[in-house]
């Protein structure tokens, strides 16, 4: 699964052979394991957000086909990928975070914001604002890929609601 997911490029053909690929496994997957193999897909493709997305923005949109595709045959699939981006991305959720009295120094309100904190020292604004542009990006190539008609329009009211509140 990560090696297809870091092989996904920007050309129709590569989105239509990785996600045949990646179809061809889930399908030879039965009762937990493919539930697992779902899970891991979605955490490899949200990572790239991080990884590729961030630094080069046009591959969310070969991967949102890809997370489509898969959300095509395994319905279930597009409900995990948006859970590990919530997990993820604040801004994936519809909430805010308030700060207390003294959220400068507290570790916790930086945590629940999904900063990076390593050795008790957070990341700076400008490396977690450009981190969760990766992730928001990729929700939003999910959300414009062509669909069906019912799941299309789902998703077009999925997203003006995100427009909104954002």
């Amino acid at each position: 699964i990560t090696l297809s997911v870091q092989q996904i490029s920007a050309t129709q053909e590569q989105v239509k052979r990785k996600s045949a690929g990646i179809l061809e496994f889930l399908a030879q997957q039965h009762g937990l394991h493919q539930m697992y193999a779902l899970v891991t897909l979605a955490s490899k493709m949200v990572s790239q957000c991080d990884a590729q997305i961030s630094r080069l923005p046009s591959f969310a949109f070969p991967l949102g086909e890809v997370a489509v595709s898969v959300g095509r045959a395994f319905p279930e699939f597009l409900n995990l990928l948006l859970a590990v981006l919530q997990n993820e991305c604040p801004l994936c959720v519809p909430m805010t975070f308030k700060p207390g009295p003294k959220a400068d120094k507290d570790l916790r309100y930086y945590e629940g914001l999904r900063f990076k904190i390593t050795d008790g020292v957070v990341e700076n604004v400008e490396e977690y604002v450009t981190r969760l542009q990766g992730f928001v990006r990729l929700y939003a190539a999910v959300l414009q890929v062509d669909r069906d008609p019912q799941t299309m329009e789902a998703a077009l009211g999925q997203a003006w609601a995100y427009t909104a509140w954002l």
